[in-house]
């Protein structure tokens, strides 16, 4: 099944619950605030919430992460390994 999801794509989906997206902006009189959303801390401290973590495809469906992405817990270097040269 072709989900419409690429590396790049999930790593902004990943990005962004973890560490924060500008929602919107709102202005107050001259000033001028972003509205950052991001996952609760306690939802995003242990390999379990990543585990659980859903990915939106263009496509409209939700998909666990586990079903695109190997995750293990393993010591050293982040990277992200390509399947297939892609």
């Amino acid at each position: 099944m072709n989900l419409g999801l690429d590396a790049t794509a999930i790593a902004a989906q990943l990005r962004g619950a973890y560490f924060g997206t500008t929602a919107a902006e709102i202005q107050v009189g001259v000033e001028s605030y972003e509205i950052d959303v991001r996952l609760l801390e306690e939802d995003r401290n242990q390999i379990i919430d990543l585990e659980r973590f859903t990915i939106h495809a263009p496509n409209g469906a939700d998909v666990p992460l586990s079903s695109v992405a190997v995750i293990e817990q393993v010591r050293g270097y982040s990277r992200i390994q390509h399947v297939g040269g892609q």
